[in-house]
């Protein structure tokens, strides 16, 4: 949850043409203090934050590899943004 919540939160910033000004660490204590806060999210704080900032971590590695694939510096077949992962996902 805390990963498709980092995802949808830089996508935001990107359509706002806020994502330069705003960094990935400062996404991530929106995303996991943040929701916190938030009567639907307020189970987090019964969670480990290791596992919050794994993540997160997970989500900006993410990003990384999509910037580098768009350089060339990272091989994808096809360079697109992280997608969301469903509850489903392995990993």
């Amino acid at each position: 949850m805390v990963y498709n919540d980092f995802l949808a939160e830089r996508a935001r910033l990107r359509e706002a043409g806020e994502h330069k000004d705003i960094s990935f660490s400062k996404t991530a204590s929106v995303v996991t203090t943040g929701a916190k806060a938030t009567p639907d999210r307020a189970w987090l704080s019964e969670v480990s934050s290791v596992v919050l900032q794994q993540s997160v971590r997970q989500a900006e590695r993410a990003y990384r590899n999509w910037f580098d694939s768009l350089s060339g510096k990272h091989l994808l077949r096809t360079p697109k943004t992280p997608l969301i992962r469903g509850k489903d996902f392995p990993g």
